[in-house]
C-alpha cells in the first residue's frame, strides 16, 4: 500500500501511523509506503545536493558473497576494508565494475536480472553507519526523534545503536538485505535519500508463522544451531520458491524521497538497483508491545538485540504485568504440578504424595516415548511425508479410528484394554464419533449438550491414510463412482495439489504435522489447519458448521481487531486465547494455548497446543455451552484408590459440622461411621460428584473398548441421578469414602436433623479449629437465637 499523507497528517508520526493501520496498511504485505508532502524536505538549510556526506566515514564495508541454488541462498559477508569515505564508496559503487549492467531495463526486467545472476559478482555494502542526514530544525518524520513508545528506553538512558538511535545504508547494484523482521519484532521506517531505488519484498504478519517454517525447512541446519536464524540477516529465498510454497508475498520499489514502512514482525528483503544512501531506524507503536513481549531472541550472536520488556509492561500493560512477570520469569511449573483440584461444592479433592509421585515418574516416562514416536512430525523439521503416512496409519488402528475423535477418548494413545498387535487391527467402516455439531456450530442457540456419540462412516485417505469420520470432516467424494463416492478418496490437503504442496502442508495453530488438516484462513491468510486445532481454539470459528468447512481464525488484538461474540471473549482464567505461552511438551510459543479446565492454581498453570496435549496425556471433553470443549489433564483421572484410613472421629464425638456450602456451621453429634465405594465424575455444566454409587452409572463409552465394567478414567459415561434423568459424565475413578451420620439441633425447640457428610465438613469441638471455621462459630455465637 503506498500512502500519500498532508503536511498536517505529517506533523504527528505516532497519530499517522495508528491512521494507515486502521486503513490496513500492516495488514497487506508486511510493509508499505509513505510519499511525503511536495512541500517537506529532510534538508531545508543544506539543501539537496549532499555534497557533504562525501567526507563521512563508513566503518567496515563488507563484500557480500551468494550461494546457494533451487532458489535458497545464503549470503556470506566479508569485511573489504576497515574504513572508507563516502566519496570512495561512491567512485567504487559507479565504476564499470560494480555498476548496474543493465541501466537502461525497466525494474521488472533488473528483478529476473537479479535473481538468474545472484551467484555472480560480489558487491559490497556500506550498512549499519551511524549518522543522520536530516538537518536538526527539521520535525516532521524526523528519525532521531520520532516521539514513540520507544523513547521509553531513552528515558531509562539505554541506547542501543541502529535501533533507537539511527543508522545510515549506502548501497550499490546487488547489494541485499536477507529475508528477517526487525530485532524484537519492531517497527522500522527507513528513508531513501537519493541515488537509485530500492527494491523490496514483503511478506504479512499473519503468514509469519508459515514463512519461518518454510525457511526452517529449507535452511534446516541453521534452524538447528538457533531457533531465531533468521535475525542473523544473511537467508535468502528467491520469490518463485515462496509461489511454490504458497506463500504470499508483495513486491515494491523505493524511489529517492519516499518512506518505507515495515511493521511488527513482518518479515522483508531486498536489494539495492545501484548506488544510493537510505537512513532508517525502529520505532514502536503501544501495539508492539504485545509482540515484544514474547519475541524470539538470537542466543548465538554477540551483537543480538534484546530489549527488556518490564518497564513497557509496567507502563502500558499495568494489568497484564503481574501475570504476565509470573509466567515468563517467576517459577515455571511443571507439566504435573498440583495436587489437589476443586471438587463437589467447592471442597478440594486432593491426592497422596505417594500418587502424585508416582503419576509423575508415569508422566515423565509417557511423555518422552510419546515425543519419540512423533520425533520427525514437527513442523519446523525436515519434511518427511513418510513418517507423517506412517502416524496416520497407526493412528487409524486405535479406537475410535477417527483422527479427530481419538482426542476424545481416554489415553487413546496407549490404552491398557487395547494392547493388541496393530498389524491385526483392520480399519472397520464405521465407529463412534464424539465430535459434536456444537464443537462445529460454536453458537449457543445450537446448544445441543444432550447429543450423544453415534456411529458415523470412516473414509481414509488414498495418499497420506489420514482416517476421519465422515461427518468430523469436509468430505468431498473423490470419484464419480455410483456404487461408492468415496472409492480412492483424497482428503482435503491431497485433492487437486501437487506434491511440494501436500508436503508443505502444515498447521497454521500448533507445531505438529500429520492428522486430519483442512482449508482454513488465518485471518487474510489462505492457510491449512488440523480440524481439532480448529475445534478447540477460540478465536476460530467454522464458517459453514454443517458442512464442517471454512474454519476462519479471528486475528490477534495485538494486530488491531476485536473478538466478535460471546463464545470467543469466554476463557478461563487469564484470557489466554490471545496471550502467548508456550507449549510444555513442543516448546513453541503461541497464542490460543490450552490449559487444564479442572485445576485452580492460575500461578502454575501449563499450555498445550491442541496435537501437543494427547502426548501429555492432557485429555480433551465435552461441556455445555460456552465451554463447548476443553483440556482436562491426566492427574484428575485418579483411577481406582485403596482404602482411606479413617480419620480420628468416632461415634459420639461433639462436633462442628459445615452447611450449606460451608457458609453455616453447627453444632453437632456424630451417630455412625460408614464407608462406601464412590466414583467422583466430571457433569457436562462443569459440576462435579464425588459420591455416584458405581450402580448409578447405566453405561459407559469405554465398553467400545471392552472395558468389561472396569472403567476407563476420562471415559464419558451415563449417570443417573437423584431426578431419575440420565446425565452424561465423565469418569474420573473410584475409591472408598468414609461418610459421618450427624445429629444437629435444626431450631430453638430443638428439634433433631441427621445430616451426612464427609470428613472434611466436621471439626472436633475440643479439637484446633482452622480460622475459616472459627471465623463461622464466632459469627455463630454472635448471632441471636
Amino acid at each position: 500500500m503506498v500512502f500519500h499523507p498532508t503536511i498536517e497528517e505529517f506533523r504527528d508520526f505516532s497519530r499517522y501511523m495508528q491512521k494507515i493501520e486502521e486503513m490496513g496498511a500492516h495488514i497487506a504485505s508486511g510493509i508499505c509506503k509513505i510519499v511525503p508532502p511536495p512541500e517537506w524536505t529532510p534538508r531545508p538549510i543544506r539543501g539537496k545536493s549532499y555534497t557533504d556526506v562525501l567526507d563521512y566515514v563508513i566503518e567496515s564495508p563488507v563484500k557480500e558473497k551468494m550461494e546457494g541454488m533451487g532458489g535458497k541462498f545464503t549470503k556470506i559477508n566479508k569485511v573489504y576494508r576497515k574504513t572508507m569515505t563516502v566519496a570512495e564508496f561512491e567512485k567504487l559503487a559507479t565504476s564499470h565494475e560494480y555498476c548496474n549492467p543493465k541501466p537502461h531495463i525497466d525494474l521488472v526486467e533488473l528483478e529476473r536480472h537479479y535473481w538468474r545472476s545472484l551467484l555472480i559478482h560480489e558487491p559490497i555494502y556500506g550498512a549499519d553507519t551511524p549518522g543522520s542526514l536530516y538537518d536538526p530544525c527539521v520535525e516532521e518524520f524526523n528519525m532521531n526523534n520520532l516521539g514513540t513508545v520507544l523513547d521509553l528506553l531513552k528515558e531509562k538512558n539505554i541506547k542501543i545503536h541502529g535501533v533507537n538511535t539511527v543508522y545510515l545504508y549506502f548501497g550499490m547494484w546487488k547489494t541485499t538485505f536477507p529475508w528477517h523482521a526487525e530485532d524484537m519484532d519492531l517497527y522500522s521506517i527507513n528513508y531513501l535519500h537519493y541515488g537509485e531505488p530500492k527494491f523490496w519484498y514483503g511478506i504479512p504478519t499473519e503468514v509469519a508463522d508459515r514463512f519461518e517454517r518454510l525457511a526452517s525447512h529449507q535452511f534446516t541446519e541453521a534452524q538447528m544451531n538457533c531457533k531465531a536464524f533468521l535475525r542473523h540477516k544473511t537467508y535468502m529465498l528467491s520469490p518463485s520458491l515462496l509461489q511454490r510454497h504458497g506463500i504470499p508475498f508483495g513486491t515494491m520499489v523505493q524511489y529517492p524521497g519516499e518512506f518505507m514502512i515495515t511493521f511488527p514482525r513482518g518479515y522483508h528483503a531486498g536489494f539495492n538497483t545501484g548506488y544510493n544512501c537510505a537512513e532508517s531506524t525502529n520505532f514502536a507503536l503501544e501495539r508492539w508491545i504485545d509482540f515484544g513481549k514474547n519475541s524470539l531472541v538470537c542466543m548465538c550472536r554477540p551483537d543480538r538485540v534484546e530489549i527488556d520488556m518490564t518497564p513497557f509492561m509496567q507502563k502500558y500493560r499495568p494489568d497484564e504485568f503481574n501475570s504476565w512477570y509470573d509466567y515468563w520469569y517467576g517459577e515455571r511449573a511443571s507439566p504435573v504440578k498440583k495436587t489437589g483440584r476443586k471438587g463437589k461444592k467447592g471442597s478440594e479433592i486432593s491426592y497422596p504424595p505417594s500418587v502424585e509421585l508416582q503419576h509423575v515418574l508415569s508422566w515423565k516416562r509417557n511423555l518422552e516415548k510419546a515425543k519419540k514416536e512423533v520425533r520427525d512430525l514437527w513442523a519446523h523439521s525436515p519434511l518427511n511425508l513418510f513418517a507423517e503416512k506412517q502416524f496416520n496409519e497407526a493412528r487409524s488402528k486405535a479406537y475410535p479410528h477417527c483422527s479427530v475423535c481419538q482426542y476424545f477418548v481416554a489415553n487413546s494413545h496407549e490404552n491398557e484394554h487395547q494392547k493388541v498387535d496393530r498389524l491385526e487391527i483392520k480399519i472397520p467402516t464405521s465407529s463412534r464419533r464424539y465430535v459434536t455439531q456444537q464443537m462445529f456450530a460454536k453458537d449457543q442457540l445450537l446448544d445441543k449438550s444432550s447429543e450423544e456419540p453415534e456411529e458415523d462412516r470412516l473414509l481414509s485417505c488414498s495418499n497420506c491414510y489420514v482416517t476421519v469420520h465422515e461427518h468430523c470432516y469436509s468430505a468431498l467424494p473423490s470419484t464419480s463412482s455410483q456404487d461408492d463416492p468415496y472409492e480412492n478418496w483424497l482428503c482435503a490437503r491431497c485433492q487437486n495439489r501437487d506434491d511440494t504442496l501436500i508436503r508443505s502442508t502444515t498447521c497454521h495453530l500448533c507445531e505438529m504435522r500429520g492428522g486430519a488438516l483442512i482449508e482454513a484462513r488465518n485471518g487474510g491468510d489462505a492457510c491449512f489447519v488440523h480440524v481439532i486445532c480448529a475445534l478447540m481454539h477460540r478465536r476460530t470459528k467454522f464458517v459453514s458448521p454443517d458442512r464442517r468447512s471454512e474454519p476462519f481464525t479471528y486475528p490477534t488484538v495485538k494486530l488491531g481487531h476485536a473478538l466478535p461474540d460471546t463464545y470467543l471473549e469466554y476463557s478461563k482464567g487469564s484470557g489466554n486465547h490471545n496471550s502467548r505461552f508456550q507449549c510444555e511438551v513442543c516448546g513453541f510459543q503461541k497464542e490460543g494455548l490450552l490449559k487444564c479446565e479442572l485445576c485452580d492454581d492460575e500461578a502454575n498453570t501449563c499450555y498445550f497446543h491442541a496435537t501437543c496435549a494427547w502426548l501429555a496425556d492432557v485429555m480433551l471433553e465435552r461441556r455445555d455451552w460456552p465451554s463447548v470443549a476443553v483440556a482436562v489433564c491426566s492427574i484428575h483421572n485418579i483411577g481406582t484408590t485403596s482404602s482411606q484410613e479413617i480419620p480420628q472421629f468416632a461415634v459420639g464425638n461433639k462436633v462442628y459440622v459445615l452447611l450449606d456450602e460451608e457458609s453455616r456451621i453447627e453444632k453437632g453429634t456424630i451417630r455412625s461411621v460408614s464407608e462406601n465405594l464412590f466414583c467422583t465424575v466430571d457433569f457436562l455444566d462443569g459440576s462435579t460428584s464425588n459420591d455416584v454409587y458405581p450402580c448409578d452409572i447405566k453405561r459407559c463409552e469405554c465398553s467400545f473398548m471392552n472395558c468389561n465394567g472396569q472403567h476407563i478414567p476420562g471415559s464419558l459415561v451415563y449417570v443417573e441421578w437423584v431426578d431419575k434423568q440420565i446425565y452424561q459424565a465423565y469418569y474420573r475413578g473410584r475409591g472408598p469414602s468414609v461418610k459421618f451420620l450427624v445429629s444437629i439441633r435444626q431450631n430453638f425447640r430443638g428439634e433433631q436433623e441427621e445430616v451426612e457428610v464427609d470428613n472434611d465438613a466436621i471439626f472436633l469441638r475440643s479439637g484446633p479449629l482452622p480460622q475459616h471455621v472459627r471465623k463461622l462459630v464466632l459469627k455463630r455465637k454472635s448471632t441471636p437465637l
